[in-house]
């Protein structure tokens, strides 16, 4: 079961969040879990994971990826059976990694904030963040995992939404009619 997390890997992503969760899930599936940390990080996120991930029993099943090429994301996006992209706190920005996660057809799981709660419930999986958002993602990473037909109808209707609502025409397009008026 691999569970990828795209972009500048910081606190305010949750990587620790990713990796408590994964830590909780039942026996079976904790040992079957692989999760890739996919982004730039510096020296003391680095360090930070890799000793959260050993004291969770984890180090075996965590790979700190570092900076990949940007084309090489969906790859990973693909490649994954869930992308969590998780945010707290926000300023209101648009994740980028989402948006080319979403693009390449992933199961994504996102945080139930302002600027992810607006994609529909059938695209992403919400998690409350901060307050439950270890216990919701463990929740969801075990539903995700039992129901492989549920992931490909959100990878389905991830693709469509980004190409209806992310895609550079339609956004472009948005973009023209606001500067009209």
């Amino acid at each position: 079961f691999v569970v990828v997390t795209l972009g500048i890997v910081s606190p305010t992503k949750r990587p620790d969040v990713l990796l408590r969760a994964v830590a909780g899930l039942p026996a079976r599936l904790r040992a079957n879990a692989h999760v890739l940390i996919v982004g730039p990080a510096g020296d003391k996120e680095r360090d930070d994971l890799r000793s959260l991930a050993a004291e969770l029993g984890l180090a075996d099943q965590v790979e700190l990826r570092g900076k990949v090429p940007l084309a090489d994301f969906a790859a990973y996006a693909f490649a994954a059976d869930v992308c969590v992209q998780l945010r707290h706190p926000s300023n209101g920005e648009t994740s980028g990694a989402l948006a080319r996660a979403l693009a390449a057809g992933a199961c994504c799981v996102t945080s139930d904030m302002p600027t992810m709660c607006d994609i529909p419930n059938t695209v992403t999986r919400k998690v409350r963040s901060p307050l439950r958002d270890t216990f919701d993602l463990t929740a969801a990473l075990a539903c995700l995992a039992a129901d492989p037909a549920a992931r490909d109808r959100m990878a389905d209707a991830a693709r469509r939404y980004a190409a209806e609502v992310c895609g550079p025409a339609v956004v472009a397009a948005g973009y023209a009619a606001a500067v009209a008026d």
